[in-house]
């Protein structure tokens, strides 16, 4: 309650969020892509909404829905970098309905074993990202954490290129892009910040 009361959050973003924890405790894979969204939205949505409310204040109430899709296409994002990670746990965050449209067959994806449909299954997921994220992100310019939207943008942006870039080790090993293209995105981030 103190976290909700600080930062004016509203109770069912802290409620979203343990549905979605709990969600992850009683894993059942996702059927829908709708079902994954949901679920990108609770876990992710309210750390999410603290970092911008500390930077935007009353500003964010303008903008939570936007906010809340950002952090839920960031999430989408982790998803494909975590998919090695994500399976050793017995985890499959991907939607059957995606993999049904592809061909892909969900146990070969749980043993880890590539089939050429795979190639198209990732980059469809990836897609979903990349696509909507820039327009997002230009939809946040106007507020002051622009600086900082910009920054997660980019940083999921060179996740989700890694993730394609990875093939079939995206199955084997978490994706992790050399760090200095990280911190080119978020340099302008960090001088703002940090005294020069």
């Amino acid at each position: 309650m103190h976290t909700q009361r600080t930062f004016g959050m509203p109770l069912s973003l802290i409620e979203d969020m343990f549905t979605g924890m709990q969600r992850d405790l009683d894993f059942r894979d996702f059927v829908t892509y709708a079902e994954l969204c949901q679920w990108a939205g609770q876990v992710s949505g309210s750390p999410f909404y603290r970092v911008m409310w500390a930077m935007v204040g009353t500003e964010l109430a303008e903008v939570q829905s936007l906010a809340h899709e950002f952090a839920e296409l960031c999430q989408l994002a982790d998803v494909l970098c975590d998919l090695s990670e994500d399976l050793d746990d017995g985890r499959l965050y991907l939607p059957l309905e995606d993999l049904h449209q592809f061909g892909v067959c969900p146990e070969d994806v749980k043993a880890k074993r590539w089939t050429p449909p795979m190639a198209d299954l990732i980059a469809f997921e990836a897609a979903r990202v990349t696509d909507r994220l820039p327009a997002l992100a230009a939809e946040l310019e106007h507020t002051t954490a622009s600086p900082y939207t910009h920054a997660v943008g980019e940083h999921f942006r060179l996740l989700v290129a890694g993730a394609l870039a990875a093939g079939q080790d995206v199955l084997h090993r978490p994706v992790q892009p050399p760090m200095g293209h990280f911190l080119n995105a978020w340099r302008p981030v960090m001088r703002d910040v940090i005294p020069c």
